[in-house]
């Protein structure tokens, strides 16, 4: 299938926002063949043309050697011409008004674009915004979603990552919590309002489900990097299979609704991510049918870029060394993203040689998109791979933070002190697990694993509590396992 016919159907395939804004394939193959006519009707020939730029033999090619020039006019119209020297070093300079609208067709695209691009990111970021506000008012830690009249808890008063120093915001004593009035009161309406149903659970399933399949890029080592584009489809089909599962176990129809808008966001994400590869290729293959058509190169940083009038302004000169610097395969996206902004304030003849240089800004579009739900959508739902313990890799309930800053839940801390062991498991900071007591308890954790993962909390201290019996009635001799149904006479 040809490569017009195939773009032409995956364009179609894309949101009609999109498709406005893609690479004009069909005009500028008609306006490539509009270039080799208009060569044709000046006497050069795409072989003739080939050896006046290539051949050292020729008569009419000495030194300097041929250039194409991209020059502006006093309307600020991009022009192209071709310059040859003769055997007596005579200047001969051919306009080439269709290879002019060739580049300013391809500039003003690419320019369109990138513009474009900018829209898209900025109401993609708005659109995770939004979303992340419905989610957190579905998402409810147990405090604000099981009681009738809400009592404030330590979650309310400050974010709490495991992570954090060692000396809690806090005391040690969670009688003693000073509230954070300025950041509570203004909410307080809400928060007072009667029961609640939360979507936690199943939320933080849906989160922890995406992150697993990792649509879009790979985190493993050995295949680190963005996914292609048939592997993500894959990728997707998978994720909208483990998420249907869930989607009937929402309690509430704004939980269904926020649903719809995470798979839309999904969705234009992956729209997004074929088309720019859509633009691309056809940057790619456009210009490599104008160069194979025509001989004719594009603005390149070899090529001389001149301005037609008399006096120079600074903002328009041609900087090579930006040129030859975003060339360069190691260019970072710092610098790509530094000269697509600067190429705006140019004239037409640098934005071409600026812009065909790079693929399009969309480049960049899918992996912000990414970026902006991890930081900003994903964070709303803590997952428990965060506040796990070390040692048991199960929930750190209750946390202990040694003096070292590192966390393990006490149950695993109180074996290592009965065996004597003092070294922390993470750094080897002597003696720090012998030293830690119930100073060491990091009371707002607590509250905030109770809060955010209640059920994973009941779960350890019943196991904590059967383990803690378990070894005292070991300790006395007896074994646990022996002792059948207590009956009483």
């Amino acid at each position: 299938m040809h490569f017009s016919k195939t773009y032409s159907e995956l364009l179609l395939s894309l949101p009609p926002s999109l498709r406005q804004n893609t690479i004009e394939y069909r005009h500028l193959k008609k306006l490539i063949n509009a270039v080799v006519l208009e060569l044709d009707q000046l006497g050069i020939s795409k072989d003739t043309l080939h050896e006046l730029l290539d051949s050292e033999d020729s008569t009419i090619v000495t030194d300097p050697a041929p250039r194409i020039i991209y020059g502006v006019d006093s309307e600020g119209h991009i022009r192209s011409k071709v310059e040859l020297h003769d055997s007596k070093n005579a200047a001969k300079v051919l306009p080439l008004r269709q290879n002019t609208a060739f580049f300013t067709l391809l500039s003003t695209t690419l320019l369109a674009i990138n513009s474009h691009a900018e829209n898209l990111t900025a109401e993609f970021e708005h659109d995770v915004e939004r979303l992340a506000e419905a989610v957190s008012k579905t998402a409810l830690p147990a405090s604000r979603s099981t009681n009738k009249s809400y009592v404030p808890s330590l979650g309310d008063f400050s974010c709490i990552h495991p992570s954090n120093s060692f000396h809690s915001a806090v005391e040690t004593n969670p009688g003693t919590l000073r509230p954070n009035h300025s950041n509570f009161l203004p909410t307080l309406p809400h928060r007072l309002s009667n029961k609640v149903h939360s979507d936690l659970p199943v939320w933080r399933q849906v989160f922890s489900i995406y992150m697993d399949i990792s649509p879009f890029a790979s985190l493993k080592e050995h295949n680190a990097g963005e996914r292609s584009l048939d592997k993500v489809e894959e990728k997707l089909r998978i994720l909208e299979k483990e998420i249907g599962k869930l989607t009937p176990s929402f309690s509430s129809p704004e939980s269904v609704s926020a649903m719809a808008k995470f798979w839309d966001l999904i969705q234009m994400i992956f729209d997004v991510k074929k088309y720019h590869l859509a633009n691309r290729e056809a940057l790619r293959k456009i210009l490599k049918k104008h160069s194979k058509r025509t001989a004719l190169p594009p603005p390149t940083a070899d090529s001389t870029i001149t301005d037609d009038t008399e006096s120079e302004s600074p903002d328009h000169d041609v900087d090579g060394d930006h040129l030859e610097q975003l060339y360069s395969p190691e260019v970072s996206q710092e610098t790509e993203r530094a000269l697509v902004t600067s190429a705006k304030s140019l004239h037409p003849s640098t934005q071409v040689a600026l812009l065909l240089a790079l693929s399009p800004e969309t480049n960049r579009l899918p992996r912000i998109m990414v970026q902006a739900i991890s930081e900003r959508l994903l964070v709303i739902v803590p997952q428990i791979d965060d506040y796990t313990c070390a040692i048991c890799t199960s929930i750190a309930f209750k946390p202990i933070r040694l003096d070292c800053s590192h966390l393990f839940c006490v149950r695993c801390l109180v074996k290592m002190q009965k065996r004597g062991q003092g070294e922390c498991p993470m750094c080897r900071s002597k003696d720090v697990v012998l030293r830690a007591n119930r100073s060491n308890v990091d009371w707002a954790l607590l509250n905030f694993m109770q809060d955010w993962f209640p059920q994973e909390s009941k779960v350890k201290r019943k196991e904590n509590e059967k383990e803690a019996t378990e070894e005292e009635m070991r300790e006395l001799g007896i074994d646990p396992d022996s002792i059948g149904s207590c009956v009483v006479m």
